[in-house]
Formats: C-alpha cells, structure tokens, sequence
C-alpha cells in the first residue's frame, strides 16, 4: 500500500443519522445514530416546540487527510429544526491525502429544516 492510501484509510470514520418528527405540533428527536466523533448536543427550543434545535458537534476541530464525516438527516412531514454548529469546520492541508464531508438533507413535504 502506498503512503496516501495508508494515510487515508487512518482518517476518522465518522457518520451521524438524525430523524426529526411532529408529534402534535412539538418536533422532537425520533432517531438518533453516531459512529466516530461526530455528537449532537441536548436538543433546545429556543422558539418554541414547534422547532427543534441542534447543535452538531465534531470534537477533532477540524477535518484531516482521510477524514470521512457522513451527515444523513431526515425532517419528517409537519416537523421543523435548526442545524447549527458552534463553529465553522476547519479543514488542514494535506499532502494529498482527502478528506470528506458528505450531508444528505431529506424533508418532508410540511417540514421545515434550517442548515446554519
């Protein structure tokens, strides 16, 4: 194996699933699945219940050669939610080695979803 490949297969592997639902007009956290440094903090609700809010949190700081953060969000119909982190994601130069970040939104019809 030659030395960018054995770098990036040493990156975090990391993947957050998030499902968001109404029930009876307060949005809550149905689903919730981490692998690797990848968290959320307690869900608030600083307008309200009818909108959740979340902070996705990646302890590392920043993102490193052969870094792969998988982010996979379902809103669900009737449900509302703010996505947020508590600051920008860095990523570090690498001597050719990637890194990845891939977000999947998925909203329901009636939903509302905020990416911040």
């Amino acid at each position: 194996m030659n030395a960018a490949a054995e770098s990036a297969s040493s990156g975090w592997q990391a993947r957050l699933e998030l499902e968001i639902v109404s029930d009876d007009g307060r949005s809550r956290l149905a689903h919730r699945l981490h692998k690797g440094p990848l968290r959320i903090q307690r869900p608030f609700y600083p307008e309200g219940e009818s909108v959740l809010h979340l902070y996705l949190l990646h302890p590392p700081g920043g993102l490193v050669a052969g870094d792969e953060l998988t982010i996979s969000i379902d809103v669900r119909a009737g449900a509302n939610a703010v996505f947020t982190t508590p600051a920008a994601q860095k990523i570090y130069r690498s001597e050719g080695a990637t890194c990845t970040q891939t977000t999947t939104l998925r909203v329901a019809s009636g939903a509302s979803c905020e990416w911040l």
